[in-house]
C-alpha cells in the first residue's frame, strides 16, 4: 500500500529538523527552509483514486475496485451500485 501522508505534517517536519539545525549551530542549511517549503506546498496531492474493473475481461460490467479488488455495493433490485467512491476502501473512482 502507498505511503498518504498530510502536507501539513510533512511542513512541520521540516520546520522542525531546521530549529534542530539552527540550535545546532548549522544556520546555513536554515535559509533553504523556505524553498523547501514552497516545494511541498506545490506537490499535488495524492488522493486514492481506482477504477470498477472486471474480474473477467469478457464480462460486460465492471465486478470489482481496481485497488482493494471488493464489489461494489448491490442495491435493492440487485444491481450493482457503481458509486463515485468504493465503500469499502474508500478511493474515488475515475
Amino acid at each position: 500500500m502507498e505511503d498518504l501522508i498530510k502536507r501539513e505534517d510533512a511542513i512541520k517536519a521540516v520546520e522542525n529538523v531546521s530549529e534542530n539545525y539552527t540550535k545546532e549551530g548549522d544556520r546555513e542549511w536554515h535559509p533553504h527552509i523556505d524553498f523547501i517549503t514552497q516545494a511541498l506546498i506545490q506537490v499535488p496531492s495524492a488522493e486514492k483514486q481506482g477504477e470498477w474493473i472486471s474480474q473477467d475481461h469478457r464480462a460486460f460490467y465492471p465486478r470489482e475496485c481496481s485497488r482493494c479488488h471488493k464489489e461494489p455495493l448491490l442495491d435493492a433490485y440487485g444491481e450493482y451500485v457503481f458509486s463515485d467512491f468504493c465503500p469499502n476502501c474508500r478511493a474515488k473512482m475515475r
